[in-house]
């Protein structure tokens, strides 16, 4: 910065950088759908900020289910999706509220959950028939709905 006798004039002043996340390896989550032979393998962030959106892939496997008699082949129409935020608060109870709680407790246990984003996709996916089970592949964008107001500032538990 210049003063108007064109004198340089510098100022330092830490930045200090809270509540930041660094993102981590990518979650993987697979489900098997056990009376049929289909498998969904879902590739998530580990970390999602609530005013930008992120790229989710899934892959569902074993589209094509052939016996000595039957061929089946599973068709996706829609796929819907949700986000959802899960609180678990413990309250611990003074000694004027101990006596109101159930003999031996000294906390109780307050969880709610809500959906704080979703969406619908169609016809946005493709399939390879050429592999022998059959694979749909899928990528889409999701993001948090900000009228839901997500909880930003609390340390996630890991189950």
């Amino acid at each position: 910065m210049r003063t108007t006798t064109d004198e340089e004039i510098f100022q330092e002043i830490p930045l200090q950088v809270r509540r930041a996340l660094i993102p981590g390896n990518d979650i993987l989550s697979t489900r098997s759908f056990t009376p049929t032979s289909l498998t969904c393998l879902i590739v998530q962030p580990s970390v999602v900020h609530p005013i930008s959106s992120f790229l989710v892939k899934m892959e569902l496997s074993g589209i094509f289910d052939k016996d000595n008699e039957t061929h089946v082949r599973w068709c996706l129409r829609r796929l819907m999706w949700r986000i959802e935020e899960h609180q678990t608060i413990v309250s611990f109870a003074c000694k004027k509220h101990a006596g109101k709680l159930h003999a031996g407790c000294k906390d109780v246990l307050h969880q709610e959950t809500r959906t704080v984003g979703h969406s619908e996709e169609r016809c946005r996916w493709k399939s390879d028939s050429n592999i022998a089970a059959g694979e749909i592949s899928i990528q889409f964008e999701a993001s948090i709905n900000l009228v839901t107001d997500p909880l930003c500032d609390f340390k996630p538990i890991m189950v």
